[in-house]
């Protein structure tokens, strides 16, 4: 086993040498750390070789294959201080069977931040990272070096309606479960600019993500007193009628306003009615997706409860329900009413 190992480490450290390009740096092997892992019967199956500047590993080959050794050399992204280069040498395995590609470590937030006040093919790759950017700490690192100021120039001042819409994704994902991002957004001046989105952004798409950044927002009540104020009302109520009943963007808008009306005072509600939001709501209760129907629906119930008979009037109008003697009928008729058309099947109403 230890000439087993001491080839085995040999092998490896040669073929390095041999596959690093010209110009790099030679890796250090004068006092090398070593793994050895051993089978049940004390034959060697792997061997790992570590020095300050490289990690070799070396799996030995299994008994009867080929030992013809193939390399694979991964080194580490820029700045990445924590890994230095691994060099993969695999021998007698299909090519499903080699080594996984050792992924690189995300780029710093500083590095991040720069790209996106850079132009715009640069920005796309950094949004693109973004996205992936599930750590927490990280997003974290991020904001703190300015990130969030950066995504909401590019909601504002971005290039195309792509990189708008890339920017509305990354706030809407990280959003989510996080009061401090939403707070963070809402202080740094993003949510006018995606109201204005919502209303003229060029493709649907821009439109739809912009909504769905403003629903996850609004679950702030200092945000929705800006989202109100910006006029974010009346743009979601006007991409609701506009778009493809069964769009993510007419989805979003109808979420985006639920969480207006049913997680405030009456303010919002009485907002969604004085924009003119009833009757698109009643039309968007018969179509679309399940999701904007059942937004939809709860806006509605939320607005019968208001002390008006007007409003109650015009939804009856809006979903051809009367009263007795053709009078305004009631909260729990309306109800009922609303249940029925957001239940019945699209098809099914179109076959009538």
């Amino acid at each position: 086993s230890s000439d087993n190992s001491f080839e085995l480490k040999t092998s490896a450290a040669l073929a390095l040498s041999r596959n690093l390009e010209d110009g790099q740096s030679r890796p250090s092997l004068e006092r090398p750390r070593s793994r050895t892992t051993e089978s049940e019967t004390g034959e060697v199956t792997s061997i790992s070789v570590e020095s300050p500047a490289i990690t070799i590993e070396d799996p030995a080959p299994p008994p009867g294959e080929d030992a013809t050794p193939t390399q694979q050399l991964v080194t580490p992204s820029p700045g990445d201080e924590t890994t230095g280069p691994r060099l993969f040498v695999s021998r007698g395995r299909s090519e499903e069977e080699t080594p996984p590609v050792v992924q690189p470590s995300p780029q710093d937030a500083a590095t991040l931040v720069r790209k996106l006040r850079a132009e715009e093919h640069i920005q796309r790759s950094a949004l693109d990272n973004l996205l992936e950017l599930t750590n927490k700490r990280k997003q974290g690192q991020f904001a703190r070096a300015g990130g969030i100021e950066a995504l909401c120039v590019i909601l504002e001042e971005g290039s195309s309606d792509e990189v708008k819409a890339q920017a509305a994704a990354i706030i809407q994902a990280w959003c989510v479960n996080d009061d401090a991002t939403k707070s963070a957004i809402g202080l740094a001046g993003g949510i006018y600019p995606l109201t204005q989105l919502v209303a003229h952004g060029v493709i649907e798409r821009t439109r739809g993500a912009a909504a769905g950044a403003l629903a996850q927002l609004a679950k702030l009540d200092d945000n929705q007193i800006a989202i109100t104020t910006s006029g974010g009302v009346a743009n979601l109520v006007g991409l609701l009628e506009s778009a493809n009943p069964s769009s993510d963007a007419a989805s979003m808008s109808a979420i985006a306003l639920r969480t207006l009306a049913c997680h405030s005072g009456s303010w919002n509600q009485q907002e969604i009615v004085r924009v003119g939001g009833v009757g698109p709501m009643c039309e968007k209760l018969g179509e679309g997706t399940s999701k904007s129907r059942d937004a939809c629906a709860a806006i509605l119930k939320r607005l019968i409860g208001l002390p008006s008979q007007q409003v109650r009037a015009e939804i009856a109008r809006s979903l051809g329900v009367q009263g007795f003697f053709g009078g305004t009928p009631s909260k729990a008729k309306l109800e009922a009413a609303i249940e029925r058309k957001r239940r019945a099947s699209p098809t099914s109403r179109r076959k009538k």
